[in-house]
């Protein structure tokens, strides 16, 4: 299982998109490998075009599995944030709440975000950049 960052979303669901993007995010789909958590999923439902497009959206990624996000990982994101702090980096909430429910799970972020690789440097954060 491989949890699939929105930045990755975005290519994926964006047209024309990036071809690599939109084959790296079939084949993990068609596999059975794709997964997202909570975060990931309102990241980009709240950029739906229209409540069409949200529906369908919701509906789409309730099929997905969904990496959740318990105290623990609320606790590591702390310890993320803290630790990158005190060497100078700040990156998003998202993308340390993000990170920290891979690395509880062991997944990796598959991802295209420079945040991932930056917070991979401090942790055990396994990352797949497309």
């Amino acid at each position: 299982m491989k949890l699939i960052d929105s930045s990755v979303w975005i290519q994926y669901l964006k047209r024309p998109g990036d071809e690599s993007v939109r084959e790296t995010v079939s084949w993990l789909l068609d596999t059975n490998q794709a997964a997202v958590n909570p975060v990931v999923v309102m990241e980009i439902l709240r950029g739906a075009p229209g409540k069409k497009a949200f529906n369908e959206l919701r509906e789409n990624f309730k099929a997905l599995p969904l990496i959740p996000i318990s105290a623990a990982v609320w606790d590591l994101c702390c310890e993320l944030g803290f630790e990158l702090k005190t060497q100078g980096i700040t990156v998003p909430f998202a993308d340390l709440i993000i990170a920290a429910s891979a690395i509880k799970n062991n997944v990796p972020v598959v991802h295209r975000d420079r945040h991932f690789e930056m917070i991979a440097g401090c942790s055990s954060l396994k990352t797949e950049p497309v």
